[in-house]
């Protein structure tokens, strides 16, 4: 899909007055449910269709961000009459009235969905207030979990937005398996493999680092190694504990996509890199070399799978092999 700066892509005037200061903060982002319904729409004149949804938080919104695009991937093949692509416009740090009922003015303009996480408990109820009297459909993604918590702790929430991140000992950890993970990214340094928490194989543009990134900030120091076919890895490699080795392996038609895309960036084309008879032999070669190899290393296929996904069967692996089932299960 589209994406849109500061001030939206549609080219929408600014709030004004109270308002002036949330479109400041606001950032647009668009994007489309599936490829499905993208290609559905592409005849209309005009441009293709669009369903609005509005994020509204008093934070950054990131959360409520995240769930939404979570939500929108089940409706990736979507068959309803009003599938259609969609443009999420996020709203931070809004923390006025004022802010709250242009921003629910301006979902009604559109006819959009309004998703919020509002902490502070008199916007919450503005904005739920709002949206009643305006008739805008809207979803308070933390509400029910917040009333839950308060029954369960016999306290009421604080109602205020933590913004500050905490320099405490996990905030540390990250930090240091962020940094391991960047100095050792793509094969190099061998001899600090040994420290590493997870150490990734697979072939190149199979999503090593990007999913190396995505585990250090869950805290994991991450190594990664591309395989190429005849190249002896690192002796390194098998000296490191073969529990904290994954596998990864791609289709050859998807790979190919990956690497032709690549090759676009930099001008090339043509090249054997991306040639889906020499893709099927370097696959061919690094399944012959788990077998041979590295026979107890799992082996993740990233084909369907997205960075997040990818990351959880692996950290389910690893807490299967600590015995907690139950965390694995979830």
């Amino acid at each position: 899909g589209d994406r849109g700066g500061a001030g939206g892509a549609d080219g929408a005037e600014p709030i004004d007055a109270a308002g002036q200061a949330a479109e400041a903060r606001h950032s647009e982002a668009a994007s489309g449910i599936g490829a499905v319904q993208t290609a559905a729409s592409a005849g209309l004149e005009g441009g293709l269709a669009l369903q609005e949804i509005f994020v509204v938080s008093d934070s950054t919104g990131e959360s409520a961000h995240s769930s939404l695009q979570t939500a929108l991937g089940q409706f990736y093949e979507c068959p309803g009459p009003k599938c259609a692509r969609t443009r999420t416009t996020v709203y931070r740090f809004v923390r006025t009235a004022g802010e709250v009922e242009q921003i629910v003015d301006r979902a009604r303009q559109r006819n959009a969905l309004l998703v919020y996480t509002m902490m502070n408990r008199a916007l919450n109820k503005e904005l739920s207030v709002k949206c009643h009297e305006l008739g805008v459909e809207c979803c308070d993604l933390w509400g029910a979990l917040l009333a839950s918590l308060e029954r369960k702790f016999g306290a009421k929430r604080s109602g205020v937005a933590r913004r500050r991140q905490e320099v405490d000992d996990d905030y540390m950890k990250t930090v240091e398996a962020m940094e391991y993970t960047r100095k050792v990214d793509d094969g190099v340094l061998p001899n600090m493999w040994k420290d590493c928490d997870i150490m990734l194989v697979g072939p190149s543009r199979a999503g090593k680092t990007p999913l190396a990134i995505h585990l250090s900030q869950r805290g994991y120091k991450v190594a990664n190694y591309p395989l190429v076919p005849e190249e002896e890895p690192p002796a390194e490699l098998f000296e490191l504990d073969q529990n904290k080795v994954f596998a990864l392996k791609i289709r050859p038609e998807r790979l190919q996509a990956i690497r032709t895309e690549r090759m676009a960036q930099f001008g090339r084309q043509g090249s054997a890199y991306a040639s889906l008879a020499q893709i099927k032999k370097e696959l061919n070669w690094i399944q012959t070399f788990y077998m041979r190899r590295g026979p107890t290393w799992p082996i993740i296929d990233t084909t369907e799978s997205g960075i997040a996904e990818t990351a959880a069967r692996i950290l389910e692996i690893l807490d299967r092999r600590k015995g907690d089932t139950l965390a694995a299960a979830r």
